[in-house]
């Protein structure tokens, strides 16, 4: 759909990422760039016509006015099919855990 869309000339490389990252977080960008994107599985390129401003497109690519675009997948595997939890508090350890190590916070700090 891209390739046919004048959005899809605008966006010479797309990420598609889990709901996980937040696109509006520079760091959260970077970490999933660098992280979930393979450098040579899970892409698609095609070429089409592409914007003359950019600077991402060759003397020759400006010149015949079509260059590559290129969509990177970088989901993790599907919850259950292989998806390693997040290693956080609430990824790394069961409700009954979390729930007895917030009483006991709860009940340090009430001291």
């Amino acid at each position: 759909m891209l390739s046919t869309t004048r959005v899809g000339r605008l966006s010479p490389v797309t990420y598609v990422l889990d709901d996980d990252i937040d696109p509006s977080d520079d760091a959260d960008l970077l970490w999933a760039v660098g992280t979930r994107i393979r450098p040579k599985r899970r892409q698609e390129f095609w070429e089409g016509p592409v914007m003359a401003w950019y600077p991402c497109y060759l003397e020759e690519e400006l010149h015949a006015g079509r260059g590559a675009t290129v969509v990177h997948d970088g989901p993790l595997p599907a919850p259950g099919e292989g998806r390693v939890p997040p290693a956080t508090f609430a990824g790394a350890y069961p409700p009954e855990v979390r729930k007895r190590v917030l009483a006991a916070v709860a009940q340090t700090s009430q001291l």
